[in-house]
């Protein structure tokens, strides 16, 4: 049965960054499953110049709508976190009156900070949850219970999750997914250490990525 989807986030989109490429991943996987998919993200000023759909090779029936007309973050007089909570306030001022607009079957969002304008509106929400907040605990595991679903990245923050009082009918764990389209054709590992010229047998591991967390 195809549904109709709101996938609401506060980050940038199009991003360089690992968390635009993991929700462009699922906006397409939701949507090869016959769902219609919008996406809702913050007005930001972007380094990146290609469009949402030519970036991350979307179809364009992926509709995107920005919310806002000014860019909160890395302004000077706005440090770090005050932006952030500017940009979130707006988004949940404005977020309900664009969603009404059409009739959704689903919210959903990986973005924490905007429970409390999805819940609003009495659409079922899901939460896809990346990692447990710090503060105001007692709110969030009472958004948690309003959701309909909410998917842990893992069964440890599933597990703390509901030690907090989120109920378990409600929590689920689905880990992130890989595309193994994408490593196709690759080149065996003997060519790969004859390219770098690397003469060891032994196991070799290579990392990418950062050693502390944004």
């Amino acid at each position: 049965m195809s549904v109709r989807i709101a996938y609401c986030t506060n980050v940038r989109l199009p991003s360089e960054r690992a968390h635009g490429q993991q929700i462009a991943h699922v906006c397409r996987a939701l949507h090869s499953l016959g769902h219609d998919v919008s996406v809702f993200a913050p007005y930001r000023k972007n380094t990146v110049i290609e469009d949402f759909h030519t970036y991350y090779q979307l179809p364009l029936s992926i509709n995107i709508s920005y919310i806002g007309f000014f860019d909160f973050i890395n302004r000077l007089w706005l440090p770090g976190p005050l932006g952030l909570w500017c940009m979130n306030w707006i988004l949940r001022l404005m977020l309900p009156s664009r969603l009404r607009s059409r009739s959704y079957d689903v919210l959903y969002t990986r973005s924490a900070a905007l429970l409390s304008a999805l819940l609003s509106l009495r659409i079922p929400v899901i939460l896809e949850l990346h990692q447990l907040p710090q503060r105001n605990r007692r709110l969030f595991v009472l958004q948690c219970n309003q959701c309909t679903r909410v998917a842990c990245l893992t069964r440890a923050i599933a597990e703390t999750l509901c030690s907090w009082g989120v109920e378990t009918q409600r929590v689920i764990v689905e880990g992130d997914a890989v595309n193994i389209q994408e490593f196709q054709g690759l080149p065996s590992k003997s060519e790969v250490r004859t390219s770098f010229s690397l003469t060891t047998h032994r196991t070799i591991i290579g990392y990418v990525g950062r050693l502390t967390t944004l």
